[in-house]
């Protein structure tokens, strides 16, 4: 590995910190800020090596690539700097770089559990930095079109040449800047999304909870999770779609906790926004619609919610107009959506109602089946804990009283927008669905994280209200 891979890696890292740094400040953990930085990082990153390609020209090389970094390294400590200065921050660069001491403060539980989770990070990461790409998907749509643009340099020749255009160009790109800095395996970089999943969910469990032994039993399940641990250690787009949608929805559902702050609204709609640019066809990212709309009623700032939504579709709007003026497809994805619902709406009662919902059950709930009890039966406690025994004095114009149901609420959003677009996908390809439930299951991933964020905040105040009696 050379000085210039190295630094190229960190690269990544040091412009997200310090876009994060910027956001959050020191009021947020340090390792907070560096997971959710990386993936402010790598997506923003690999998104201007896009727009740098489609509108400038400029060739996926060495040298263009490590230029731009620099460059967007400067940006980001110039935004640092500024953010920080707005705050009167005094120490601009003072990170308190105390583990050891925050480490001999944990108790027994916390440390083994800790271990178990440190265990399965590195046992990914070893696997990643032995076995290069496998997987069918990786090897002919991802790491091929990665290959091609270190080749040619530009995106076409492999956009139109290869299949299942659609996709987005996130694990593309990031391969083709990590081949560029000749690493020969870019695996380990999901790795580093699967870690910067579990250390931002567990430090938003934690500042809701305030109890960080139930914070890293919720990571622990999240890392042991066989679907999220098995993405891990394969180069498909579906954990980074995961884990930008399932951070991005747990900041704006935090936001509301904040008394509906602006900082992590608008983290949280920017790694939705982000999601976007992993995966495109999946449609959880119109969820950020409607916790939008909710902040908007409960904060009255129009302006801040229209800004928001400009963001949220900003990455697929201009990955769509890429592959329209690339002659790929005409119009984009959203629009055929949209007149595929319309064609359902009429044509609703001539499908095969109870086939469809087999195939919906079988393979986007059944996997889940145990996490799906598990909700079911902490939100039916919580409903009656506040509603039945008043444990609490529950009020729509409250947003602290809203938020308690905000997870539930993305989970049962969730399972109503994917038996939406089964149908949609049944009512254009009708049985062609069934020779790809392997691919309904993993673009239900997602589910996976709600459903744990869900449970886990359920389960905390259901602990809460039971400590007060």
């Amino acid at each position: 590995m050379t000085v210039v891979a190295i630094l190229g890696l960190l690269g990544i890292f040091s412009f997200g910190f310090f876009i994060s740094d910027a956001i959050f400040g020191k009021k947020t953990h340090i390792l907070e800020r560096v997971s959710v930085g990386f993936l402010l990082g790598s997506g923003i990153f690999t998104f201007i090596l896009f727009l740098a390609n489609w509108w400038l020209t400029i060739p996926f090389k060495t040298v263009y690539s490590l230029l731009i970094l620099l460059f967007l390294n400067i940006i980001a400590i110039v935004i640092n700097i500024l953010a920080k200065r707005m705050r009167k921050e005094k120490e601009l660069f003072d990170y308190h770089l105390n583990f050891g001491e925050e480490f001999e403060k944990l108790n027994v539980m916390e440390k083994i559990t800790m271990g178990l989770i440190l265990f399965l990070f590195l046992s990914s990461l070893i696997h990643n930095m032995y076995w290069p790409v496998t997987d069918w998907d990786a090897l002919a749509v991802y790491d091929f079109r990665a290959k091609t643009f270190v080749i040619t340099g530009f995106m076409q020749d492999a956009i139109t040449r290869g299949y299942f255009t659609g996709y987005p160009l996130y694990t593309s790109i990031i391969h083709t800047f990590l081949y560029l800095l000749n690493f020969k395996n870019p695996v380990f970089i999901y790795t580093l999304i699967y870690i910067s999943l579990i250390l931002t969910l567990f430090f938003v469990v934690y500042k809701i909870s305030g109890k960080r032994l139930f914070s890293l039993v919720f990571a622990l399940f999240i890392s042991i999770n066989s679907a999220l641990y098995g993405h891990s250690i394969m180069s498909y787009t579906n954990l980074p779609y995961t884990v930008f949608l399932a951070v991005g929805f747990a900041y704006l559902i935090y936001s509301f906790h904040r008394k509906l702050s602006l900082v992590y609204f608008y983290a949280g709609i920017l790694l939705i926004s982000l999601s976007s640019w992993a995966r495109a066809s999946e449609p959880f990212w119109l969820l950020g619609v409607p916790f939008a709309i909710i902040f908007l009623i409960y904060s009255k700032k129009v302006i801040h919610v229209l800004f928001s939504l400009a963001i949220l579709y900003l990455p697929r709007f201009l990955w769509f107009k890429f592959l329209s003026n690339s002659k790929i497809i005409e119009g984009s994805y959203d629009t055929g959506a949209l007149s595929a619902t319309k064609g359902l709406i009429s044509n609703f009662l001539n499908l095969d109602q109870p086939k469809i919902i087999s195939y919906f059950y079988n393979n986007m709930l059944l996997p889940y089946n145990a996490l799906l009890l598990a909700f079911l039966a902490s939100l039916i406690l919580l409903i009656y804990f506040v509603f039945v025994k008043k444990m609490l004095k529950f009020n729509l114009r409250d947003d602290q009283s809203i938020f308690i149901f905000l997870p539930s609420t993305l989970v049962i959003l969730s399972i109503l927008i994917m038996l939406l677009g089964i149908y949609i996908f049944m009512f254009l390809f009708g049985d062609y669905a069934f020779q790809i439930a392997g691919s309904a299951e993993r673009s239900s991933m997602p589910l996976i994280v709600f459903l744990l964020f869900s449970i886990s905040i359920n389960l905390f105040y259901i602990l809460k209200f039971l400590a007060q009696k």
